[in-house]
């Protein structure tokens, strides 16, 4: 798709995409929380959902440096890091769910 001739349209379409997926994935995750609390597995919820933490940092300073709210995106990015420190890193992004219990 020929997003225009300013190169960096592409990467700020790119950035969008990645925030809408990240808030999402967050959502995604609070969902995850709420089947477990009525006896649904976030494993049987969604069997895979490998994350891509490594491109939050790139989608928060870009909200930052444009003056765009980063509140949202910022605790989806805290979200995955203590799924990483939890030792999920390797596992399915489901397991965060068990990080937002009470």
């Amino acid at each position: 798709m020929h997003l225009g001739s300013d190169p960096g349209r592409a990467g700020a379409h790119d950035v969008a995409l990645l925030d809408i997926s990240w808030t999402a994935l967050t959502g995604v995750v609070h969902a995850f929380a709420l089947a477990r609390a009525e006896g649904i597995t976030a494993r049987d919820l969604a069997p895979y959902a490998k994350g891509i933490t490594a491109l939050l940092p790139d989608v928060i300073d870009a909200s930052r440096s444009r003056g765009v709210d980063s509140t949202v995106i910022s605790a989806a990015h805290d979200i995955a890091l203590r799924g990483m420190t939890a030792g999920y890193a390797d596992d399915s992004y489901a397991h965060v769910a068990d990080l937002l219990r009470d």
